[in-house]
């Protein structure tokens, strides 16, 4: 799994016992935890993975809702549903032409226009902030690509795409949670914003990810507490988590290490990464509290980290010394792609064994419910079509 320990102390042992349902719990009592199958779920994404090859071939026959190639790339969406843009954008940044954006809010930022491509992506379609974004895409008339699994979003897409506008729809599967359904997400907005900006078919990368990640499924399969994840998911719990990537790529890496780590194991986690760290961040471990079980930095590597950053990360460690204890985790492959997916793939099943772990069901989002559920109740004012 290229998982190594760090600096100080290391992973614990497979038997070493937890509070909780015990780190020495066999498969089947993990399980007892885990009604919606996640832990399953994850092990199987170099499947999902190539359903949503197929996926995003097809979305790239879409006829072109734009004359030219857009002015930019705006990926509207909120969690699970966004993380894909990250995704997509750290893939290209080397050779992209235009400029690829997240946004994760209401409406869309001031400079889109009628020149710029927006991908609207809500798994259920019902987002709220999304069906904003969407909104005000139209209002502008950018070209909207409507990504999801059903709900309203598809419904006005639909509307809007038979009435003429420039509009398009990918529906991806449903029945998962939205983070985790990333390759569906994900791989039909990397092949629109390749072939709609000029980039080469992605096809050969998105080949080699699956073919890592299947290599990396044995090691991730739900058969019990033994591997290096699973040590890993002990190692990280009771403590602060800190997790550290580099670039672009390093950064998304990192931000889903973080989102999957509260999400599933609802546990509170920390993501930044280099360089911008060495100027900021790396001074507040200057006032870490001493004694206690000491904070938890998981290193994300990627073959295609800047040299420099390599560099950087020596240094940081050596100068937070004992304050943390350090856990690399290293990609696979070639291509950028497969890089980012092989150290995504590592944190979500960490995520889901950290959860099971403390005796806690890796689906459950109690409070996101609820919030959704009062803010339902109240008035929405702006939130009209």
């Amino acid at each position: 799994m290229d998982i190594r320990d760090g600096r100080a102390g290391g992973l614990p042992a497979p038997g070493a016992d937890h509070e909780g349902i015990g780190a020495s719990a066999d498969g089947a009592t993990l399980r007892r935890h885990d009604p919606a199958g996640m832990l399953g779920v994850v092990a199987a994404f170099p499947h999902q993975l190539e359903e949503a090859y197929r996926l995003g071939r097809e979305a790239a026959n879409l006829p072109r809702p734009l004359a030219e190639p857009p002015r930019a790339v705006v990926v509207a969406g909120l969690g699970g549903s966004a993380i894909g843009g990250d995704f997509v954008a750290a893939v290209v940044e080397p050779q992209a032409t235009v400029p690829v954006v997240v946004h994760r809010d209401y409406g869309l930022p001031g400079w889109v226009g009628a020149h710029d491509l927006v991908f609207t992506v809500s798994y259920s379609g019902a987002t709220e902030e999304t069906l904003s974004a969407y909104a005000e895409a139209r209002r502008r008339g950018a070209a909207v690509v409507a990504v999801a699994s059903g709900g309203p979003l598809l419904e006005r897409a639909a509307a809007d795409e038979a009435a003429g506008a420039p509009v398009r729809r990918v529906v991806v599967p449903g029945g998962l949670a939205p983070r985790a359904a990333l390759g569906y997400l994900m791989l039909p907005v990397l092949y629109l914003t390749c072939a709609w900006t000029g980039l080469d078919d992605p096809s050969a990368q998105v080949e080699e990810a699956i073919a890592v990640l299947r290599s990396q499924a044995r090691e991730v399969e739900p058969n019990g507490p033994g591997g290096p994840v699973q040590a890993l998911a002990r190692a990280l719990l009771d403590r602060p988590v800190f997790v550290y990537g580099a670039g672009r790529l390093g950064q998304a890496a990192a931000y889903r290490w973080q989102c999957q780590l509260n999400e599933n194991a609802k546990l509170l986690a920390h993501s930044h990464a280099f360089p911008e760290l060495d100027h900021n961040e790396v001074m507040g471990w200057e006032g870490a509290a001493e004694g206690g079980r000491r904070p938890l930095v998981v290193l994300l590597q990627a073959a295609a980290d800047h040299p420099r950053n390599r560099t950087r990360m020596d240094i940081t460690a050596d100068l937070i010394g004992d304050r943390a204890e350090w856990v690399t985790v290293a990609s696979r492959g070639q291509g950028r792609l497969a890089q980012l997916l092989s150290l995504a793939y590592v944190g979500d099943a960490v995520s889901v064994y950290a959860a099971l772990l403390r005796g806690l069901d890796p689906s459950a989002i109690a409070s996101i419910q609820r919030l959704k559920e009062r803010l339902a109740a109240l008035p929405a004012p702006g939130m009209e079509r």
